[in-house]
């Protein structure tokens, strides 16, 4: 994302740009983006440095400065920790907090310190802040902060935004076959190039965060013709039931933690029903449909 990112910053006429990553180019893309960009006799600079540190933070700053006025700061890092709520760490909401909240309010502070003149503050955050998605508290946690830090910067005159996107296609990990049919299931994947129109409108509006994501077409139609039994199999990636043993249990089907969390907030939401996930992976879709008839 980050790569895409600095290629919209040159074509909106940025002629020199630092990327902050954990670790060098390695990937093919990589190494081809900065070619281009050296024969376009365009500076970048692939920096190293913490900022998830004060000092590594200050160090990047410094080495900015050197280069001419520092016109923005944008923060597009992503780490996913995955867990239901029970089996959460401090350690897990450590690594994805980090890398997001850390390193933006260490920069916050810095550029207040040191960029006075500063154009732009973006972050991106995630509709997961707003919507939640089960096994992601942490994520949801982290991209929140990210938008209250903006908040908080508008309300003292400064530059700030931030923008929950939904899943986006072609670059970044929701591209990965394991995202489609869960959380987003009712929308779309948005084009890089639609995701760039939107950033360019957020940026010359006067607001803290933005929103953006595409729904699927006929989403309310779906939603009316699909029975509960349809959306707990629709939750494991079950497109069709009658493929499926109806006596066999979620739990031989191969049903996870997060599936189990997913398939115990359905059923309160269907049936009304407090189910322990014990319960739940004993379930067969057999009785599932029991439970459906009941409820019509």
């Amino acid at each position: 994302m980050g790569l895409e990112l600095a290629h919209w910053i040159f074509s909106r006429g940025a002629r020199k740009v630092i990327l902050n990553a954990r670790r060098p180019p390695w990937r093919d893309y990589q190494f081809y983006s900065l070619n281009i960009w050296t024969k376009l006799k365009y500076l970048v600079v692939v920096d190293l440095n913490n900022t998830i540190t004060l000092t590594g933070s200050e160090n990047l700053l410094k080495e900015a400065q050197k280069l001419g006025p520092i016109g923005g700061y944008f923060n597009c890092a992503l780490v996913l920790k995955n867990a239901p709520i029970t089996s959460q760490s401090q350690g897990l909401f450590k690594e994805v907090l980090q890398p997001k909240l850390n390193a933006c309010e260490n920069m916050d502070a810095l550029t207040r310190k040191y960029c006075v003149k500063l154009d732009h503050f973006v972050v991106f955050s995630s509709i997961i802040a707003n919507i939640g998605v089960v096994g992601q508290s942490n994520y949801g946690m982290a991209n929140s902060a990210l938008e209250r830090l903006c908040e908080k910067r508008r309300r003292d005159n400064l530059p700030g935004l931030a923008i929950q996107w939904g899943p986006i296609a072609d670059v970044g990990v929701l591209t990965s076959d394991q995202y489609q049919n869960r959380a987003y299931k009712h929308i779309e994947h948005q084009k890089i190039e639609s995701c760039w129109q939107v950033l360019e409108r957020c940026m010359i509006q006067d607001i803290a965060v933005g929103f953006s994501m595409v729904l699927s077409r006929n989403v309310e139609h779906k939603k009316y013709e699909q029975n509960s039994v349809d959306l707990i199999a629709q939750a494991i990636g079950l497109k069709d039931i009658a493929t499926i043993d109806m006596n066999k249990t979620l739990h031989n089907i191969g049903v996870d933690s997060l599936m189990l969390a997913e398939i115990k907030q359905l059923i309160y939401q269907e049936y009304q029903q407090e189910m322990d996930l014990d319960e739940i992976r004993n379930l067969t879709f057999g009785r599932l449909v029991e439970m459906s008839k009941v409820k019509k």
